[in-house]
């Protein structure tokens, strides 16, 4: 997901990889900023749409 890393046109990630971004995300002490909240929920709405 481009939150965690840049975008390199190599296709979706795979389920490990999207999984592990969705736990980090959840498992953060603090709330994120509202812009990383966005990006984050866009980012994951399209991997979930080109698995």
């Amino acid at each position: 997901m481009s939150t965690t890393s840049p975008d390199t046109g190599s296709g979706p990630p795979g389920s490990v990889s999207m999984r592990a971004a969705a736990t980090w995300f959840i498992d953060r002490t603090t709330l994120p900023r509202h812009g990383d909240t966005v990006r984050f929920g866009q980012d994951f709405a399209r991997c979930v749409a080109e698995l």
